[in-house]
């Protein structure tokens, strides 16, 4: 989306705003974000809920892709970290049970995922 968005900034707009739940207004948060805070926009909007491929988008006109890359695997981390950890947890706690019953991994993981997404999809507006 990066380059996209340095390419055909219009197309690549157009595209992220087709996406469910993303709307105008989160562009426009993004872009003002972007303009107070440089790329550290990026790592605190990720976890308020604002999508981050209208970062990704947007992030050429303020940044080169090597500090985007760098600040991504940051802004990425701070919002999958927490699920890695509770899976792992889980993983952990519940070994011996997932071993004879496997199916229970995936029903778990899935859980978990679909609990993180609705969090996170609870704090977007």
């Amino acid at each position: 989306m990066f380059w996209l968005g340095a390419q055909h900034p219009a197309q690549a707009t157009a595209t992220v705003l087709h996406v469910p739940f993303v709307t105008q207004a989160m562009h426009e948060n993004v872009q003002q974000s972007f303009e107070q805070s440089g790329i550290t926009a990026l790592l605190i909007g990720t976890v308020k809920g604002i999508p981050y491929k209208i970062f990704a988008v947007q992030a050429n006109r303020y940044t080169n892709w090597q500090i985007f890359v760098l600040a991504s695997v940051v802004a990425r981390l701070e919002r999958f970290l927490p699920f890695w950890i509770v899976a792992a947890a889980l993983g952990t706690v519940f070994r011996k049970t997932m071993d004879r019953r496997p199916w229970l991994g995936v029903a778990a993981h899935a859980c978990v995922w679909t609990l993180g997404y609705a969090l996170y999809w609870s704090a977007v507006r």
